[in-house]
């Protein structure tokens, strides 16, 4: 099995991540302004050649003919009545995958735990997320354990700023590079990411658009 992956960005950025069936298979990804690379060879081993993967933060158009994995990694944490699983599809018998990773919450292995967790991580994120807002910053709005913050400035000398204090976040995700990830963690670490944050951003002056950490 062939895998291959990259980011591409243009227009509207989108990830695409193929899984090729065959040796010669071509990495393919189509963006809103058009298509990069080459549509992949069919591979003759079986029914389906390729899987394209689709989650809440890579959006891919695939190839025709090709097995649809749906990323729900962050669906226990989901808590908008517009959002729905994507299961009905594979009940349908369409050629669709559903994965939720071990990684998040569902490693909890009874469904209290998992309410108690939920609870207390979207509590801190909202709380985390109305104080960035309270300094002029813009948050994408989040339904999952991870936020976005617009810092109006590249972000790679923040993340710096931040690991010299001690307190890791998230790398760039390109084409967003002004834009911080941050994993929500317990309050206590919350509150420090919040201390280190107004020390690298003064209140007053973060919100300005700029280039450089001063």
């Amino acid at each position: 099995m062939t895998v291959s992956r990259r980011h591409f960005v243009g227009g509207i950025a989108t990830a695409f991540g193929y899984v090729g069936l065959g040796p010669d298979v071509a990495l393919w990804a189509q963006g809103a302004t058009g298509t990069q690379g080459a549509r992949p060879p069919r591979a003759s081993v079986g029914e389906f050649d390729a899987f394209a993967k689709l989650s809440s933060n890579e959006n891919p158009y695939g190839p025709p003919d090709s097995v649809i994995l749906i990323d729900e990694a962050y669906h226990h944490f989901v808590d908008d009545p517009n959002y729905a699983t994507s299961v009905p599809y594979v009940i349908d018998g369409r050629p669709v995958i559903v994965a939720r990773t071990f990684s998040k919450i569902a490693a909890l292995n009874d469904t209290a735990s998992q309410a108690q967790v939920k609870r207390v991580t979207i509590e801190v994120r909202e709380k985390t997320i109305a104080e960035l807002e309270s300094l002029g910053h813009q948050v994408i709005p989040s339904q999952a354990n991870f936020f976005m913050v617009n810092l109006n400035r590249e972000v790679q000398p923040v993340i710096d700023e931040f690991r010299k204090r001690g307190v890791l976040v998230g790398r760039p995700f390109p084409p967003m590079t002004q834009h911080l990830r941050v994993s929500v963690g317990t309050s206590d670490e919350m509150s420090r990411f919040l201390v280190a944050f107004k020390e690298i951003l003064p209140p007053g002056k973060s919100a300005t658009p700029d280039t450089h950490v001063h």
